[in-house]
């Protein structure tokens, strides 16, 4: 899966002589580094069944957005990520709820069943500072979003230190991965062949967003029916046949499985 990374952009002017009107000018050396972001990424969502990923209307849905701190591109933790999605309009939004969240191999869980989260976290053992977290679902803008912040424990700013933040450079332990989760239903009123779509915006610190590809399933909006064929009251030997049929509308998703109960 794609990676997020911090990366670092070096500036350099190298020396140079200009000759103008018989005079040699020497220029300065001006080498600055700039530590930003770099954010590929990725999102998982429902298997679903079959080639179109078919899903229930009442199914509920989990899909996890990953991220990663590149330690081929990264060279300093991020101090910010910021992950926003636009929630398809086949959606039920009322049923959107958080699920749990990480990052620098931590891993954390929204209380209760929630739709919105704040809070600090104190991962000053660890990584030294404050994490601010503000999750949740912008209901104007119908769009999902998460934001990690790190707090400099003391100042409660934004670290000044650029080697201070919540997501350090990547190692064999996975302290620069990340994650956020989230579950869905689609609308009631889906009609079968109805499309769900779900992609993804990452912003490391104040780096251009980049889109994650797009998930799609199929919904199903029919149910399947199925029976088992009446029995005999007294049957006369140790073993006898079971049978079973079912049936799904003309243009659902078929029937995959049989579960028989005993």
């Amino acid at each position: 899966w794609a990676i997020l990374a911090a990366s670092t952009a070096i500036l350099a002017y190298s020396v140079y002589h200009a000759i103008q009107d018989d005079y040699l000018i020497p220029s300065n050396i001006i080498c600055r580094h700039l530590l930003n972001s770099f954010d590929p990424n990725d999102i998982i969502g429902p298997t679903g069944f079959g080639d179109k990923k078919w899903i229930g209307v009442t199914q509920t849905l989990p899909y996890t957005i990953r991220f990663e701190n590149d330690p081929k591109l990264a060279s300093a933790p991020a101090q910010t990520v910021t992950v926003t999605e636009p929630l398809d309009s086949t959606v039920d939004t009322r049923s959107f709820r958080l699920g749990r969240f990480g990052f620098a191999n931590m891993s954390f869980e929204v209380p209760g069943n929630q739709s919105f989260y704040s809070g600090l976290l104190d991962v000053r053992d660890s990584l030294g500072i404050f994490v601010d977290v503000n999750a949740g679902i912008d209901v104007t803008k119908n769009e999902a979003f998460w934001i990690f912040k790190a707090i400099d424990p003391l100042t409660s700013q934004s670290p000044v230190n650029p080697l201070a933040g919540l997501l350090p450079v990547n190692d064999s332990v996975g302290h620069g991965e990340g994650f956020v989760s989230y579950t869905v239903r689609p609308k009631g009123s889906s009609r079968t062949g109805d499309s769900l779509r779900a992609s993804a915006r990452i912003v490391f610190d104040v780096n251009e967003p980049i889109n994650t590809p797009t998930t799609v399933n199929t919904i199903d909006a029919g149910l399947p029916r199925s029976n088992v064929r009446l029995l005999p009251s007294v049957v006369g030997s140790a073993s006898f046949n079971v049978s079973c049929s079912g049936s799904d509308d003309s243009t659902g998703s078929g029937i995959g499985i049989y579960s028989i109960y005993v």
